[in-house]
């Protein structure tokens, strides 16, 4: 199947989209539905989630979508990102260098990494 081209950007409110550059992200409450379109749309595998102050909170991955609508027997616009994603961030620094962001990887045990900037509001 191929990615959907040519969407209309009102599609998308502000809560689950904002440019700064190519940053797509959710928020806790949006659905794992519109979550997932935004990573199918924008060639991701994950997305961060972005907490009512504008810091990221978390993040929330293809795989965890997976399994989130495989384990439970709702439909992806009833489930939201709060309910599914977990509650550990590991992020890095822009500035980090590679063994710094692989060492937090294998820490967490993660295979995404956000490089979050240390701001006012966070960036990624």
């Amino acid at each position: 199947m191929p990615r959907p081209k040519g969407k209309k950007e009102e599609k998308y409110n502000e809560s689950e989209r904002r440019n700064d550059g190519n940053t797509v992200y959710c928020q806790l409450d949006s659905n794992l539905g519109s979550a997932t379109e935004l990573m199918w749309t924008g060639n991701c595998g994950f997305l961060p989630v972005m907490g009512a102050d504008g810091k990221i909170v978390g993040v929330v991955t293809d795989r965890d979508t997976c399994i989130a609508l495989g384990t439970r027997n709702r439909f992806p616009g009833d489930v939201t990102v709060r309910e599914m994603m977990s509650d550990r961030l590991f992020a890095c620094s822009p500035d980090d260098e590679v063994h710094i962001a692989l060492q937090r990887m294998q820490e967490g045990g993660v295979r995404r990494l956000p490089a979050i900037e240390k701001t006012e509001r966070s960036q990624v």
